[in-house]
């Protein structure tokens, strides 16, 4: 038990005593936080109401009409009467961007259209429009004023309306806490197993790769550890900052969630303590099963350099069941909870999604333990082949 102990201290000191390697453990975290929140004000302003302010030369517009251009404090529209004005002059203006439209209605629009029959042949009631499509407020203009035509040819053949906001009421049964569950088990289970394989491999890529090339791994396989002991001392070790990473990447993520969905009202808030404590249970048992396989991956190595391109690989299968855990839960079959990573991606997908299923849950857990036990195992054999360890 001391020499289990040992190697696992010996790990976390040299771990946690490196600056560099500390810097690289919860920097992930920061970053993402800080380039989330920063994604999210970019969406946010450009959604956000800009200011407007149109000027609009008219001929002939009708009242029911004017009363229908925007009258919000951002948006400002100059409504001027050309009538008698020279046409070729209002469009030299538009050309120079001195003026926004140039709007010319038939004489008596309203009674026109409104008598107008579709089916005698005679052309139609005309609004001419004149815009500048080189010049973003004329084109904004433009959208503005066919919007508003569009409203009043629709509104004269009306016979129904779908959900009118008239009498206030909402259609949406989606909740305020579905909304946040769709909108985070969208993006955290790809990017949590991401970050927990990439947190384990930064520092189990050479833990036992480096050894060799340093020259040291003879001299820890010859004192007196258990092989089980040392094998599951490494991973125990290895884990510990793996975690602290992967910790410090999950509450950056969290933290910008309402910085990156700004305006939809996404907050972790709705989550207690359960599935916090389920969603650590998950973490844990899935950075041992990494961790175990990185290892292995790092002691069949001859390199460093050789065991990052393995795991970079390996990685391959992460992002998938990643991607996977966005298309759905497949809570229905419970036998799929034995695949290893498959069954920890799902299972950050359903606790996020407040679909939590006790029965996959425990299988997820048992599964992965008894493939970090296998692997421990595995692990102390290849400890014990020379062929692995020296490459003879």
């Amino acid at each position: 038990m001391k020499g289990l102990l040992a190697v696992i201290k010996k790990d976390i000191r040299r771990y946690f005593t490196d600056r560099r390697i500390l810097v690289s453990l919860f920097l992930p975290g920061i970053i993402i936080f800080v380039m989330y929140s920063f994604m999210g004000q970019i969406i946010s302003d450009s959604f956000a109401p800009s200011e407007e302010n149109f000027s609009v030369y008219a001929v002939n517009m009708p009242g029911e009409i004017a009363a229908m251009l925007p009258a919000e404090e951002n948006f400002k529209v100059t409504v001027t009467d050309a009538a008698g004005s020279n046409a070729d002059d209002i469009k030299k203006e538009i050309r120079e961007e001195k003026a926004d439209l140039y709007v010319v209605f038939d004489a008596d629009f309203m009674n026109k259209i409104t008598d107008y029959d579709a089916s005698s042949g005679s052309p139609a009631p005309q609004v001419k429009i004149y815009f500048n499509s080189t010049n973003a407020s004329s084109q904004s203009a433009f959208s503005m004023m066919t919007g508003i035509l569009d409203a009043v040819e629709h509104s004269l053949a009306n016979r129904f309306d779908v959900n009118s906001p008239a009498d206030g009421e909402t259609f949406d049964c989606a909740t305020p806490e579905d909304v946040s569950t769709t909108f985070i088990t969208m993006i955290m289970p790809m990017l949590l197993m991401v970050f927990l394989w990439s947190g384990c491999m930064m520092i189990a890529s050479e833990s036992i790769a480096g050894e060799k090339e340093r020259g040291t791994v003879a001299t820890l396989l010859v004192t007196p550890v258990k092989r089980s002991h040392f094998a599951l001392g490494k991973v125990i070790g290895l884990s510990i900052p793996a975690l602290a990473s992967a910790a410090c990447s999950f509450l950056g993520i969290m933290l910008s969630l309402p910085h990156l969905f700004a305006g939809l009202d996404v907050s972790a808030s709705i989550y207690g303590f359960g599935t916090y404590a389920a969603l650590f249970a998950l973490i844990v048992i899935t950075v041992l099963l990494f961790n175990i396989i990185l290892v292995m991956i790092s002691t069949f190595a001859k390199s460093v350099k050789e065991s990052a391109s393995y795991a970079s690989v390996a990685m391959i299968p992460i992002l998938l069941v990643g991607v996977f855990s966005i298309m759905g839960n497949t809570s229905a079959n419970p036998l799929l909870f034995i695949i290893p990573g498959y069954n920890s991606a799902q299972c950050f997908a359903a606790v996020l999604g407040l679909s939590f299923s006790p029965l996959n849950f425990l299988i997820t857990i048992i599964s992965n333990a008894v493939y970090v036990a296998l692997g421990i195992w595995l692990l102390t054999r290849m400890f014990g082949n020379e062929k692995i360890m020296f490459g003879k």
